[in-house]
This record gives C-alpha cells, sequence and structure tokens, in this order.
C-alpha cells in the first residue's frame, strides 16, 4: 500500500482530500504546512507527496526543495490555483505533476494512481 503525505494549508481541502484517498485505500498522512511534512519525512518514508504551493512557515517550493535533496525517492504532485503558463510549465519541470485548483477528485486518484504506477515500473 502506497504512503501518501499531503501537505495542506485549507482544512476543508486538506481533510477532504485526505478522505478520499484513504477511501481509495491509500495510507495517508496530512498536514499544515511545509515545515510539519519535513517534520513527517525526517520520520517516514512516502511513495508520494501532495502539496499546496502557497502555504505558511514553508512552502511547496521549499517543501520540494528538501525532497529533492533529502528524499528524492519520494514523488511529487502539486496543487495550486494559480494556472498561469509561467507556473505550470515550472511545475512540469520540478515536480512530477500539477493540478489546478478547483480539481475534480476523479482527475487527482487518476494522477496518483498514474504516478504510483510509474514509481512501481521505475522500482521506485
Amino acid at each position: 500500500m502506497a504512503k501518501i503525505l499531503i501537505a495542506e494549508d485549507d482544512e476543508i481541502m486538506r481533510i477532504t482530500v485526505k478522505d478520499r484517498l484513504e477511501k481509495d485505500n491509500w495510507d495517508v498522512d496530512a498536514v499544515h504546512n511545509g515545515r510539519e511534512a519535513v517534520d513527517c519525512l525526517k520520520k517516514q518514508r512516502y511513495q508520494l507527496v501532495i502539496s499546496d504551493i502557497r502555504m505558511p512557515l514553508l512552502d511547496g517550493w521549499g517543501l520540494l526543495g528538501f525532497i529533492r535533496k533529502h528524499s528524492p525517492d519520494t514523488a511529487m504532485l502539486m496543487m495550486t490555483s494559480y494556472g498561469t503558463d509561467e507556473t505550470t510549465k515550472t511545475l512540469a519541470c520540478e515536480a512530477v505533476d500539477y493540478i489546478l485548483k478547483p480539481f475534480d477528485m476523479d482527475d487527482l486518484v487518476g494522477k496518483i494512481q498514474d504516478i504510483l504506477d510509474q514509481k512501481g515500473k521505475e522500482g521506485g
């Protein structure tokens, strides 16, 4: 079973995503910001981190930097409400994938499954 970490400062979004992913039988932890996510990543291994970009204390970019340096086998899916061409191009280069808010939960689940399937093929 894949272990997934959600970093999202919006409580309703965090709870909604966590509940849906648990319904789909993934093992999910959820935290309020990037700093809490870093604490979790220091304690255990995750196959995937789903992170908002704009969060207090440590944003999604800072979290991505930590993951690249300290947990390079962990995939990252970024969530953003700011879908400019520049943002989406940068996200596509830096993270495994991204999803624009608001999104359909089925689309999110599909992206997660694709990422985890790819990691499985790579032996990650």
